[in-house]
């Protein structure tokens, strides 16, 4: 099974950081879940795609990044989970920048809505970049325990675009492909 997704990519420093909290939560038996996953990039995602018309969605991808796009600056400073996924993360602040980011691939992607995984939409979505994947409630107290310890709060710059093919095997989320990207200016 395929999903696709629109996500932005952040400057080196902010990637290279990210990735280490990867590193080091594999390395303490915490979270593999990122570290196991080969071709991802460290991200927000705009919206994740299922059972798309693909090809559809990647000519207007092409047509959407013909536009200039303008970095610009969030704030990462919270630690959180999500309850459902026991997925952990560091939480972005929302501005004027992304907000409007956001709703622009709501109007240009309208077509592809249907298909659109519900955490996405506006009502529910919730700006984050991944750190992890627990494994069963034991783990909850280390991971937040951990990531308190090590996270420091990062002032980031958004600097790419990207349509991403996500490739599945029972649930599993196997490998992460950029289709396309356009750096910002």
């Amino acid at each position: 099974m395929k999903s696709y997704a629109i996500e932005i990519f952040f400057n080196n420093e902010f990637d290279e950081y990210v990735r280490g909290m990867w590193k080091r939560l594999h390395d303490n038996n915490i979270s593999h879940f990122m570290d196991s996953i080969d071709g991802v990039v460290p991200h927000i995602a705009l919206s994740v795609y299922n059972d798309v018309d693909s090809e559809k969605l990647k000519e207007d991808f092409s047509k959407y990044i013909e536009k200039d796009f303008r970095s610009f600056e969030l704030y990462f400073d919270t630690i959180a989970m999500f309850k459902a996924t026991d997925v952990i993360y560091t939480r972005a602040n929302i501005n004027t920048e992304i907000f409007n980011l956001f709703m622009d691939v709501k109007k240009v992607f309208e077509n592809h809505s249907r298909n659109e995984s519900v955490f996405y939409s506006p009502e529910r979505w919730n700006p984050h970049c991944t750190l992890g994947k627990l494994k069963g409630d034991e783990r909850i107290g280390d991971a937040f325990q951990f990531c308190y310890d090590n996270f420091e709060p990062k002032k980031v710059k958004v600097c790419e675009v990207a349509l991403i093919e996500i490739e599945f095997e029972e649930d599993k989320c196997l490998v992460c492909r950029t289709l396309s990207s356009k750096k910002f200016v």
